[in-house]
Formats: C-alpha cells, sequence, structure tokens
C-alpha cells in the first residue's frame, strides 16, 4: 500500500531545487542525482532487484564444501611416506615447496557453488564461485530483471566479468585478491613451508585519486610527471584560518572514508 506522506515528500525534494553557492541563484531540478534522498530512491526502485538475487542465490549455492583436490593428496601422502622412512630428508621440503602452489580443495569442483551479492544505493558487485559461463548466465538475468522490475538498464562501460585476483572497484576501493604464495613463506611446526590464509585485500585506488585531485586542482604534475602541490587561487580572498579549515575538511574526509583500507599509510 502506498504512503501519501512518503511519495509527498519525495515529490518536494525532487522539485525543491537547490542554491546555487557561487551565485546565490534557486535552481529547480527534476533529477535526485546529488540529492540526500538518492540511497531511498535507490532501495525503493532496486527493491525488485534485491529480491530477484535471494532466490537466484538460493537456485545458485550448491555443496556442503569443496572436493579435495587429488594433486595436493598426492603430495601429502608421499611426504608422509618419505617422513617414515627417511625422516629430515631434503625431499620433503621440496614437496612442501611445490604443495604450496597447489589448492587444497579443488578450486574448480562443480558440485560446489557459491554467490554473494552486494549493494550500496546504486552499485552492486555479484561474488560467484562458479564457472564463467555461469557469470555470464548471471549478468543477463540481472540486465533482464534490472529492465523488466526496474525500468533500468546496467552500464556497459562499469558492468564487468573479472576474477578477483584481477581485482575490480566498488564504492570507490580497489577490491583484489592476493595470492598466498606471492606472500612470502612461513614455518608451520615441522619447519617446512606453510600458506597463509589469505582474505581479499581493500585498497585506495591511489593513481585515480591522485587524478581527481588533478581534475579539481589541488594539485599539478611537474616536468618529471610526479605530482606536486598548487595554489587554489580561488581561496586567495580567505583568512589564513579558513583556507587551513577548508584543506583540513577534506584531508580528513579522504582519510576516515579510506579508513578500512589496507594501504592507508601510502594515503
Amino acid at each position: 500500500m502506498a504512503c501519501d506522506k512518503t511519495l509527498q515528500l519525495i515529490r518536494k525534494s525532487l522539485t525543491v531545487g537547490y542554491i546555487d553557492p557561487d551565485t546565490g541563484e534557486h535552481i529547480k531540478t527534476s533529477e535526485a542525482q546529488g540529492s540526500i534522498f538518492s540511497p531511498l530512491l535507490a532501495n525503493i526502485v532496486l527493491n525488485e532487484l534485491d529480491k530477484k538475487m535471494e532466490d537466484i542465490k538460493k537456485s545458485f549455492d550448491k555443496g556442503a564444501k569443496r572436493a579435495r583436490n587429488k594433486e595436493y593428496d598426492a603430495i601429502t601422502s608421499r611426504m608422509q611416506s618419505l617422513r617414515k622412512i627417511k625422516a629430515g630428508s631434503s625431499d620433503i621440503k621440496k614437496l612442501a615447496a611445490t604443495r604450496r602452489y597447489i589448492p587444497s580443495m579443488d578450486p574448480f569442483d562443480p558440485n560446489f557453488k557459491r554467490l554473494m551479492y552486494l549493494r550500496y544505493a546504486d552499485d552492486f558487485v555479484i561474488l560467484v564461485i562458479g564457472s564463467i559461463d555461469e557469470a555470464k548466465h548471471i549478468k543477463h538475468q540481472v540486465a533482464d530483471i534490472l529492465n523488466k522490475k526496474c525500468g533500468l538498464e546496467l552500464h556497459k562501460d562499469k558492468t564487468i566479468i573479472t576474477a578477483t585476483k584481477d581485482g575490480f572497484k566498488f564504492l570507490g576501493a580497489w577490491c583484489k585478491r592476493i595470492s598466498a604464495t606471492k606472500a612470502g613463506l612461513s614455518k608451520n611446526q615441522a619447519g617446512n613451508p606453510a600458506k597463509y590464509r589469505m582474505r581479499m585485500r581493500i585498497e585506495i585506488p591511489i593513481k585515480d585519486l591522485i587524478a581527481k585531485l588533478k581534475i579539481n586542482k589541488y594539485i599539478k604534475t611537474d616536468f618529471n610527471g610526479m605530482a606536486t602541490a598548487t595554489a587554489r587561487k580561488d581561496l586567495i580572498n580567505f583568512s589564513h584560518y579558513e583556507i587551513v579549515t577548508f584543506y583540513n575538511h577534506r584531508i580528513t574526509g579522504l582519510l576516515q572514508f579510506y579508513s578500512f583500507a589496507a594501504n592507508l599509510s601510502s594515503l
């Protein structure tokens, strides 16, 4: 049942417009872009997608856990045999080093599938444990739901299918699964090389951020291609206190927004 008060509030928010801070002019608009109502409107419009994704996930998920990797288990069995007949053999360490590059579970197990759907406002990501064909099918399903149920279309340039090891951008952050074999060696109780259990790494896209700072005239590029600070001449009539406050607000905002990032110290 429709709520008249909510509809009236949304209608007013779309027609009230805003005051231009530079000219003081009252500008009216019929778009919700940049409005505080944008997240609310996105939730209303994309509610059908949320419900359909729950159904897709239920039908897609399969199996309790992945099957064991036979190649990994064969090496483990060989190592155990060597420990019994040739304890301390250098071959054991060689096999352990080889095993580090092989997953213990079958990454292509057709009987194990998972889907995770994450959405914030109109930006969403779907993580899939499955084949590339299944990922393409889900993409087509999403496009169909958006078109028929929400009156929307997927953004062709921003909608991609990629491996988590190659990374993807979500909500202004760079998300990437780091290889355990590139994380360095650790030692288990037997003194042999062991694997790290790696989580997905969430990073600040520093290059993209520098590009935006340049566009907004906070920095410039010197003759060596290095980013360096530049004067904001539009602040020349501000007091020292106002200028410092202006920059501090933006610096603090960036640091708080990216407080979760693994490479925060690089910022």
